[in-house]
């Protein structure tokens, strides 16, 4: 079962929710109150899931330039979890 309670500290991740406060409000000191996907981490591991999708993709490519493809993706989408 998934720990709801745990938390994740979503700040100077490049959150809009969390980083933008001070810019936007003009303080940083307040605490949102909206909830978005993000506050939570993922119920399932994001790049074992990512990996095991692209193995099993049949194409003309090699299967490194799948693999190289997403590794890319995750880096730039997914560092921050």
């Amino acid at each position: 079962m998934h720990d709801f309670d745990a938390p994740l500290d979503r700040k100077n991740t490049d959150c809009v929710k969390w980083d933008s406060l001070e810019k936007t409000y003009g303080s940083a000191d307040l605490i949102p109150l909206w909830l978005a996907d993000p506050d939570y981490s993922p119920l399932i591991d994001v790049r074992a899931t990512a990996f095991r999708m692209l193995e099993l993709v049949e194409t003309l490519l090699p299967r490194e330039f799948h693999r190289s493809r997403g590794r890319r993706f995750l880096h730039y989408y997914c560092d921050n979890f």
